[in-house]
C-alpha cells in the first residue's frame, strides 16, 4: 500500500490530465507494454498515481533474468512481452531540475509522464530497502525500542567521530589563552584557528574531558546565506533548552555584502536583516553567557552550525548519527526522523527552514532517545541495500555513471562505474550502457549551478535537455529509459519513460 508521499500521477504527453486513480503496478506493466508495442500504443488518457516502490520493482522485473523467482507473486502476458522487448533500461536522474521542464522534451520522443506530487532524492531513489522488504520480509527494516533508557554520556559522538565529521576540534599547536574573555562561569576562553578562521572553546584538549549526566543540554540550529566574500556566512541562530523554550534566537548581520538569502533553504528574506546590527562576536558572547562549559550540545549535522558560529564544544550529540548503525554511511533527514520517531511532518515549502522548529525536534529526537534506550534507531537486518546490489543478486549487470559519494555507496557487486564531476564527463561514460542490463547516470549541471548562485538557469535548463537527448540517441535499440526530473521543494518532480525500438 502506498502513501501520498510514494504517489505519482501518469497521463499521456502532450494530453492534459483528467480524472486521478491509482495505477496498480500491473496497470503500470501494462502501459509500458503499449508503448514498447507500436501496434498497440493508444493509450487513453489519464491522470493516475503510480507507487515509488512499483516504479522499483518495475525496474527489477524487465532487467532481471530471474525476476520471477524473486517476485513470484508477478508475472502476466504484458511482462513477459516487455521483457522480451526490453534488452536494458537506463534510468537519467536530472538533480534538481523542476518538473516542469520536461515540457521542453523533443516531441519527437513518445512518452508516458509521470507526475509527482513529492520531491523524491536520488539516494531515496537508489536505497532497495523498501523493495528488499517486500522481496524479503525477513530483511526487513525494523524500528526497535527498549524500555531501558540510556545516560546522555551514551549518545555523545567520539573523538573519532568527530574528526570523520569535520567538526572544529582545537590544534594544540596553534591554542592560546584569551584571558581577557573570562565567563561568568569562571572558565577562560581558548583561541584556536582552524580553516582560516578564528575559533573559540571552553577547552584546549577534547580527548580528557567528560560531562556529567546533569549537565544541561541545548539544542542549536543555524541557518545561512551566501555572502561576496565567505562563501557561506551566519544568517540567523536559535537555541533551545531542554524545556523546549526558545532561549535565544537572533539574525545576524554578516560582515561582507549578501549576495543570496538562500530563501529556499534558509527561510531568511531581506526584511529579516533590515536594520540588524547583531554580529558574529555578538552571538558568541551571547553564547558564553548562556551555555556552560559542561553544556551538551544537540543539533543535525552540527558541525555545519559550530562552523559558522566559530565554537568548538566537546560534548556533541547529532541527530544525523545518533539513529544510525556504525555501518550505514548514510545520513537521514532531519524530516524522516521527525516522521519516523515522532511521527511528525515537516514543512519544507518554497520559505525554506524555521531554525527555532529544527532545533526544537532535534531535542525531542534526543529525549525519545534517552528514554527508549539505544535500540530506538534506524535498525536493520543487514547493511543498507541498494537497488543495484538486488539487480546483482539476480544476476543483472548494472553500470553507473554518477558522484564519488554516490559511486561509493550505491556501486557494489556486478556493477561497472565511473566517477565523475561534471556532466561533460558523465555523458562521455554513457557509451558504455550498451554493455550491461542497468545504466544509471546522474547530471548534476543544473544542481550545481543552483548552489554556486548562477542566474541563468534558463539556458542550464537548454543544456540539460540537450544532454538527455544526446544519452537517448547513444542508446541501442531495444532500451526502455526513465528520465527523472527530480523538481525542487516549490514544484514535484516528473518522469518520463520512453522507449527505442
Amino acid at each position: 500500500s502506498a502513501t501520498k508521499e510514494d504517489k505519482f500521477c501518469v497521463h499521456e504527453s502532450g494530453s492534459p490530465p483528467k480524472v486521478q486513480l491509482h495505477l496498480s503496478f500491473e496497470d503500470l506493466i501494462e502501459r509500458v507494454s503499449k508503448l514498447i508495442n507500436p501496434k498497440d500504443s493508444n493509450q487513453t488518457p489519464r491522470d493516475e498515481h503510480v507507487a515509488t516502490l512499483d516504479v522499483q520493482k518495475l525496474i527489477l522485473c524487465l532487467t532481471a533474468r530471474r525476476a520471477t523467482s524473486v517476485l513470484s507473486d508477478i508475472n502476466g502476458p504484458s511482462l513477459k512481452l516487455s521483457k522480451e522487448m526490453v534488452e536494458r533500461l537506463v534510468v537519467i536522474w536530472l538533480a534538481g531540475v523542476p518538473g516542469d521542464a520536461c515540457k521542453s522534451l523533443p516531441s519527437s520522443i513518445k512518452c508516458v509522464l509521470l507526475t509527482g506530487e513529492p520531491r523524491i532524492t536520488a539516494d531515496a531513489f537508489l536505497s532497495g530497502n523498501r523493495l528488499q522488504e517486500h522481496l524479503r520480509p525477513e530483511g526487513q527494516a525494523r524500528l526497535e525500542h527498549s524500555s531501558g533508557g540510556c545516560a546522555k554520556s551514551e549518545l555523545l559522538l567520539s573523538l573519532k567521530q568527530m574528526r570523520e565529521n569535520s567538526f572544529p576540534i582545537p590544534s594544540l599547536s596553534a591554542i592560546s589563552t584569551d584571558k581577557a574573555r573570562t565567563t561568568k562561569f569562571g572558565r577562560f576562553i581558548y583561541k584556536f584557528e582552524h580553516a582560516e578562521k578564528c575559533y573559540l572553546s571552553y577547552y584546549k584538549d577534547f580527548s580528557a574531558t567528560t560531562p556529567s549526566e546533569d549537565a544541561p543540554m541545548y539544542s542549536i540550529d543555524c541557518e545561512m546565506v551566501k555572502t561576496t566574500k565567505d562563501h557561506m556566512a551566519l544568517g540567523r541562530v536559535s537555541i533551545i533548552d531542554e524545556k523546549l523554550v526558545c532561549v535565544y534566537d537572533s539574525y545576524v548581520l554578516p560582515p561582507d555584502p549578501i549576495l543570496d538569502y538562500m530563501t529556499q533553504y534558509s527561510g531568511i528574506i531581506p526584511q529579516d536583516l533590515s536594520g540588524v546590527t547583531t554580529t558574529l562576536e555578538n552571538v558568541q558572547r551571547r553564547i558564553l553567557t548562556l551555555i556552560p562549559p559542561d553544556a551538551i550540545l544537540i543539533g543535525q549535522s552540527l558541525e555545519n552550525d559550530l562552523c559558522a558560529l566559530q565554537f568548538s564544544h566537546p560534548y556533541i550529540i547529532d541527530t544525523s548519527i545518533l539513529f544510525v548503525s556504525p555501518h550505514q554511511s548514510f545520513k537521514p533527514s532531519l524530516v524522516s526522523l521527525a516522521y519516523m520517531f515522532l511521527k511528525r511532518k515537516m514543512k519544507r515549502g518554497k520559505n525554506g527552514h524555521n531554525s527555532v522548529t529544527d532545533a526544537s525536534v532535534c531535542m525531542e529526537l534526543v529525549q525519545a532517545k534517552l528514554i527508549a534506550g539505544p535500540k530506538m534507531m534506524l535498525s536493520y537486518a543487514g547493511p543498507e541495500i541498494s537497488i543495484l546490489q538486488l539487480l546483482t543478486a539476480v544476476g543483472v549487470r548494472s553500470i553507473m555513471v554518477d558522484s564519488t559519494g554516490n559511486v561509493n555507496r550505491y556501486s557494489q557487486g556486478n556493477t561497472h562505474s565511473y566517477k565523475v564531476h561534471n556532466d561533460h564527463r558523465a555523458l562521455w561514460c554513457v557509451q558504455r550502457f550498451q554493455d550491461g542490463d542497468f545504466g544509471w547516470v546522474q547530471l548534476l549541471g543544473y544542481q550545481q549551478a543552483v548552489q554556486s548562485g548562477s542566474k541563468n538557469l534558463a539556458s542550464k535548463i537548454g543544456q540539460l535537455q540537450d544532454a538527455v537527448q544526446f544519452v537517448l540517441s547513444s542508446l541501442p535499440s531495444k532500451t526502455l529509459t526513465f528520465v527523472i526530473y527530480e523538481g525542487s521543494t516549490e514544484e514535484p518532480f516528473k518522469l518520463a519513460i520512453t522507449y527505442k525500438h
